[in-house]
């Protein structure tokens, strides 16, 4: 059998209302030579009825039989691929019918980059476009304040993954992505954000970003303190606080009186960055970027001039 280009893959469970859609997007993309592997994550529902009844050869359907999570669904699905690249998107997603079609070109143009995201537009409970960075550097010094790319978008390049050994960390149960993409990081794998909506993204209730926020939260700190370590910091439970409030395009500084306390927090991510050379040179007016939009935060919501610093306003 040929080996198709692009695999996509999509974790499902108790996924009735949205998989048909979800699948029917796929295998509607432009770019005809694919397969979709889809994992039943033993759904109580009538998932595998609704799969049952989607007649294309190219759909694979692996049951897990009990409910084992979504990582070691992705993982499972990921093991099973056969395509050179693999292509991910959520059960309740749809993917748009140029979009694997465009990450694909652009993958086989720039043969350095391991993994393709793009913009996503939010429908259902929220709508607004999700703007990621696009070139790598950025994504990477974004990623150390927040994940910036959009897990239902991504494409990755199947062999580099493989070789690292980069699956999921299925002890995880929310944020699996983020944690993904923070070891991939590290191996060096090359990212990069199409600025394009390329897939809508759901919002509801019942996804497991809502039913499993407080998870998300420790786990997105869990992460946060992995990229600073690649920094030479370990910081401490008020340092680790405060750079999860570091949310870039998001300023979380309401009173003036904190202010002393980010800017020398941002002082030791600039010199721990000069020691190890991790992020570069642009880290430092990355920095200086936010401190001046947190002083302007500041001084609005005050009503009083409040300057920043010399360092954090030059250049």
């Amino acid at each position: 059998m040929k080996r198709p280009l692009v695999s996509a893959i999509i974790a499902v469970y108790n996924g009735e209302r949205y998989i048909r859609d979800a699948v029917e997007s796929i295998l509607a993309d432009e770019l005809r030579d694919i397969e979709v592997v889809v994992v039943d994550d033993g759904s109580t529902d009538a998932t595998r009825e609704v799969l049952s009844h989607i007649a294309d050869d190219r759909i694979v359907v692996l049951e897990n039989g009990v409910n084992r999570g979504v990582a070691a669904s992705f993982n499972r699905a990921m093991e099973n691929a056969t395509g050179g690249y693999i292509a991910f998107l959520g059960a309740d997603d749809i993917n748009l019918p140029h979009r694997l079609r465009t990450q694909f070109e652009f993958m086989e143009k720039n043969r350095d980059i391991g993994l393709l995201g793009s913009w996503m537009k939010t429908f259902g409970s929220r709508r607004r476009v999700m703007r990621y960075p696009e070139r790598d550097a950025d994504i990477k010094m974004a990623n150390l304040f927040t994940c910036s790319i959009g897990h239902p978008s991504v494409v990755i390049r199947t062999e580099p993954f493989r070789r690292h050994g980069l699956l999921f960390d299925e002890t995880l149960n929310a944020g699996v992505d983020y944690e993904l993409w923070s070891r991939a990081e590290a191996a060096g794998i090359v990212f990069h954000n199409l600025p394009e909506v390329l897939v809508r993204y759901r919002t509801h209730a019942g996804q497991v970003t809502s039913r499993r926020r407080e998870e998300q939260l420790n786990n997105d700190r869990m992460v946060k303190r992995y990229l600073l370590g690649r920094l030479g910091i370990a910081p401490t439970e008020e340092e680790l606080a405060l750079h999860c409030d570091m949310m870039f395009r998001k300023t979380a500084i309401t009173d003036t009186a904190d202010l002393p306390r980010y800017e020398a927090w941002a002082h030791k991510l600039l010199e721990a960055n000069r020691r190890t050379r991790i992020y570069p040179a642009g880290f430092e007016e990355y920095l200086r970027q936010w401190m001046r939009d947190a002083y302007a935060s500041c001084a609005a919501r005050s009503g009083q001039m409040t300057m920043a610093p010399g360092f954090w306003t030059r250049g």
